[in-house]
């Protein structure tokens, strides 16, 4: 009889790997006009304002509602410090007679609009209008100075931005298989709306790209090994092996001619080296042999020389496909004498 235990030995598959260091972008920079003329405006496009370029369908309609009501409206609450031959602040609010008069200044038409939705303008010790005037004024000036033209839109400003911390770790795993906690090393991220992932926020300085960098090297460390690689090693366990014979956390003992099935699962199509370790009962004039068979095929014959308990591995190289593989181990050569 004997006793073989079974474990296998992996070869191992490298796949080159790149590095990703991280998208960056240098660090935008604004010139501001006015002091809140980077404000959110209560309507229409927030990003900086771009007035109509050319007249639009619905002039005839905004000029009649410009002379009806908003003319009237800026002549009652605003004409005493910016019309009517007054220039507070240097703005002449009758300079202003018609739409393409105010398109060709879009920047103080966006400075007007903004005093005039936080409360601003008029003062607060003038006589202010309701909050119902106040909105009509903010709804006008959005759709006649500017309007959103679906024929000719304006999305804005495109952000190259950089990665935050958890995009960055995320990628990392993606690419190299590793895992890197980012939020012990990059400083903490800008948030904006409530978002920690918004481009025009995601600020970066020095001190970014050298954490940055950091990270990606400890990313390759622990990901690339130096100097000769050594094949991983899965082993099995003999308990779950099917077939025949008696098993323990030994191995598998045959008493007599019997097949031991290992199905291993494979990750990666390639050639593998299959490691077994016997050891056999020798009776007769015959070794005790280890028939390695794939799929009712015969592999390799291995000869069991060394008697039992006097273990040695045996090595098969073997090609394996990714997914489940059925291979076999074989007793087949029991010895029996009946005069013994």
């Amino acid at each position: 009889m004997f006793a073989p235990r079974f474990k296998t030995t992996v070869s191992c598959l490298l796949i080159g790997a790149g590095l990703l260091a991280g998208w960056w972008a240098e660090p935008r920079l604004f010139a501001e006009l006015e002091n809140d003329s980077n404000r959110k405006r209560s309507e229409g496009n927030t990003h900086p304002p771009k007035a109509a370029q050319k007249p639009l369908a619905n002039d005839k309609a905004l000029t009649a509602t410009w002379e009806k009501d908003i003319k009237p409206m800026l002549e009652h609450y605003c004409y005493d410090c910016h019309g009517d031959g007054h220039h507070k602040g240097k703005l002449d609010m009758e300079k202003f007679s018609d739409l393409a008069s105010m398109r060709a200044n879009p920047k103080i038409w966006e400075h007007i609009q903004a005093r005039i939705d936080y409360h601003l303008m008029p003062p607060p010790n003038k006589e202010q209008p309701p909050r119902g005037k106040r909105d009509m004024l903010i709804s006008w000036i959005n759709k006649a100075i500017f309007p959103i033209d679906p024929n000719n839109p304006d999305p804005g400003h495109v952000v190259i931005r950089r990665m935050n911390r958890v995009e960055y770790q995320n990628t990392i795993h993606d690419l190299l298989g590793v895992d890197i906690d980012t939020s012990s090393i990059l400083p903490p991220d800008d948030s904006g709306f409530g978002f920690d992932n918004i481009g025009s926020v995601l600020t970066i300085s020095p001190a970014h790209i050298e954490k940055y960098l950091h990270t990606a090297e400890l990313a390759l460390d622990k990901a690339l090994a130096l100097g000769p690689v050594s094949a991983p090693i899965t082993k099995f366990d003999p308990r779950k092996f099917g077939g025949d014979g008696r098993r323990d956390e030994g191995g598998v003992y045959l008493f007599t001619s019997g097949t031991v099935i290992v199905n291993p699962n494979i990750d990666h199509t390639g050639e593998y080296r299959l490691h077994l370790i016997a050891s056999a009962q020798q009776a007769g004039d015959k070794p005790a042999f280890i028939d390695v068979s794939q799929k009712g095929k015969l592999i390799q014959r291995i000869k069991v020389t060394n008697d039992f308990g006097d273990e040695k591995t045996f090595t098969v190289n073997i090609k394996l496909n990714k997914g489940r593989n059925d291979l076999t181990l074989t007793f087949p050569n029991d010895f029996y004498d009946p005069k013994a």
